[in-house]
């Protein structure tokens, strides 16, 4: 696989040229993780911000309390995860396009996962019962974070003069080992929640996209990415090196063009930090 950029590019100038494709003003781009969550923003004309959450922490809990008929996120659903936990779903993101004999799957529910994931021979895939009464489908509730996510976004707009009403784009992080159906179950979760994908992008890419968005490479460099997240371990080998291309089609002159290609990847999709943390 190998994606070109220009060596003076940045995450800024790659997000925003997919505002061509695009029917708003702001992009949102999400990094799922297995516990949490992380959220950008990249408007026209601004450079691409972190979005802070309501307690100004960048990275947020992916779980959701359900409870009296009202939905709380992140925090507020990890204060009270004690003392309900059948009300409160994580880790969702690992239940995506998998069933229950998935070994990341069967990981998560032997560590005291309060809720048992189930599957459902109609749909092809698993649900959750959530306080014995509802069922939710990890895509649902996917979508529902990801809808938070945007209000979220909303919010830390205003909070800096941005008046944002809605967003509809936004580029979603996947695992390396995202096979096509959870990739797929990615982009049914956010057409639930009204996004149009633009494009999915796997963690240690996007690591090494923003590693060498400001670099240049005169000799060719090879690095090795290592990602170790809550729930799965992955490994990259990235090389870097230039070449020269016209400027024009008419034209004689040239400019540097950076390439990125990835030579190789491995990962273990069941060793995380939840994996010391447990034994």
């Amino acid at each position: 696989m190998k994606l070109m950029i220009s060596t003076s590019m940045t995450l800024l100038a790659l997000a925003t040229t997919l505002f061509s494709s695009v029917s708003g003003k702001a992009i949102l781009g999400v990094d799922l993780g297995s516990l949490y969550m992380k959220v950008a923003l990249v408007q026209r004309g601004a450079p691409l911000e972190i979005v802070t959450n309501l307690h100004s922490k960048r990275k947020t809990e992916l779980m959701i309390l359900f409870d009296q008929g009202s939905r709380f996120y992140g925090s507020d659903a990890s204060s009270l995860l004690a003392r309900k936990p059948t009300k409160t779903p994580a880790a969702m993101s690992v239940m995506l396009g998998r069933d229950e004999n998935h070994p990341a799957v069967k990981v998560m529910t032997e560590f005291h996962y309060p809720l048992t994931p189930k599957f459902n021979e109609t749909r092809n895939g698993l649900y959750l019962m959530v306080d014995g009464k509802t069922s939710y489908t990890p895509e649902e509730l996917i979508s529902m974070v990801l809808k938070h996510a945007e209000e979220m976004t909303i919010a830390y707009g205003k909070e800096k003069g941005n008046e944002i009403t809605s967003i509809q784009d936004c580029v979603l992080t996947v695992p390396s080992f995202a096979t096509q159906a959870e990739r797929q179950a990615y982009l049914d979760a956010a057409t639930l929640a009204g996004f149009n994908v633009l494009g999915l992008i796997e963690d240690n890419t996007a690591a090494a996209l923003n590693f060498g968005m400001d670099k240049t490479f005169e000799e060719p460099k090879i690095y090795l990415f290592y990602n170790l997240g809550a729930a799965s371990l992955q490994v990259s080998v990235i090389k870097y090196h230039v070449y020269q291309v016209p400027e024009g089609k008419f034209s004689k002159k040239t400019k540097t063009v950076g390439s990125i290609e990835v030579l190789g990847k491995a990962w273990d999709a069941t060793l995380g930090g939840q994996s010391f943390d447990n034994r």
